[in-house]
């Protein structure tokens, strides 16, 4: 990786500057009501898992006034978008950070909504934005603009911050409440089957499934350290190990799995987010960074031990079973942005990770 600049979160701070522009879309007179929503919410993995629960909270809302809920989502949650209970319609556009896993060539057709809400939004989403008719659109400039000066006060003061969920009720106009896995997802049968016919999921060992990339290298554990970790778990029990991510990961489990003397398995590369997030719901435990997949675990109320890197840290878990190790006490704003020789996620003993999978296990 050898950045040197968090070029993805700088990009982030040009959030508030397209916000802002979609607040001052001229709204469009509609000569009758369409009883249709759309919801903007282009982010990436992790900020996208952080909205689920005020999401299906409003979806449920909507519901009961007849009101139909469509999403515009960047390309890589398309799949898993589409599986959220009571989403009528769900279209594409890419993120601010416009990775290369977000290529998009489908062509949207919105029609008329009554309403637009804007949680997150991006260049090619505002764009598309501006074509749309809709009677009222509700940017989230404000609430988003103080939510970022408190959660960066915060960390300068070193002090926990409000969580993003928080800031997306408020977005929403819905009351804090926690949802579980089984009222967001829509998933059947069949879906849980060709999962478990997975040859990497088909054991009747424990599946521990571990993720170790990130887009940041501040948020990057060394490869040493996962070898000597997963040899020390793999003695004291009869686990499965399953690495998960995308193409960035391969050559770490490639070098991770060649210093191991016993087998390993990986779905690097191989499933779609949609997918993952059922791996993720049907195995035992998962140790990971701080990154999407992670997000993605506290969602499928999978019990984990994550390792953060530098603050704010807005997307805590909320289940008491969770374990976090945290060497920036709450800080580190510098490091989100600028690359640093000894990072916080690389103060992180192997022992200290090794005893809080220990003590999961024993919850």
């Amino acid at each position: 990786m050898n950045r040197r600049i968090n070029y993805d979160y700088i990009k982030i701070g040009f959030q508030g500057y397209f916000l802002l522009k979609a607040s001052l879309i001229r709204k469009r007179h509609i000569s009758s009501k369409t009883g249709r929503t759309l919801i903007v919410n282009t982010c990436l993995i992790g900020d996208f898992m952080g909205s689920l629960p005020a999401l299906i909270t409003h979806i449920n809302g909507a519901k009961k006034r007849r009101i139909k809920v469509d999403l515009l989502v960047s390309p890589i949650l398309e799949t898993l978008a589409s599986r959220i209970k009571g989403v009528n319609k769900v279209y594409v556009a890419k993120s601010l950070s416009s990775r290369d896993l977000e290529w998009n060539d489908k062509i949207n057709d919105f029609g008329k909504y009554d309403e637009v809400i804007i949680i997150r939004i991006s260049k090619e989403s505002y764009k598309l934005l501006k074509t749309i008719d809709a009677e009222i659109v509700r940017s989230s400039f404000s609430i988003i603009s103080k939510y970022f000066f408190h959660a960066l006060k915060k960390c300068l003061l070193k002090k926990p911050c409000k969580q993003y969920r928080e800031a997306v009720f408020e977005i929403l106009n819905e009351r804090v409440t926690n949802v579980k896995f089984a009222e967001i997802f829509n998933f059947n049968r069949t879906d849980y089957r060709k999962i478990r016919n997975l040859e990497e999921m088909n054991t009747n060992r424990k599946i521990v499934i571990i993720h170790t990339g990130s887009s940041w290298e501040m948020n990057m554990w060394e490869n040493k350290k996962w070898v000597k970790l997963v040899k020390g778990i793999n003695g004291i029990g009869n686990f499965q190990f399953i690495f998960v991510g995308g193409k960035d990961e391969e050559k770490d489990y490639k070098e991770i799995s060649s210093k191991l003397n016993f087998r390993t398995y990986s779905l690097i590369n191989k499933i779609n987010i949609c997918d993952l997030m059922l791996v993720l719901r049907i195995s035992n435990y998962f140790i990971g960074v701080d990154s999407g997949p992670r997000n993605m675990a506290h969602i499928a109320e999978l019990g984990s031990v994550v390792l953060l890197g530098p603050g704010p840290h807005m997307f805590m878990p909320l289940s008491k079973k969770d374990i976090v190790i945290d060497k920036s006490n709450n800080g580190g704003a510098y490091q989100r942005i600028f690359y640093k020789m000894n990072s916080f996620v690389k103060e992180i003993m192997v022992e200290e990770v090794y005893n809080s999978f220990e003590e999961l296990c024993k919850k």
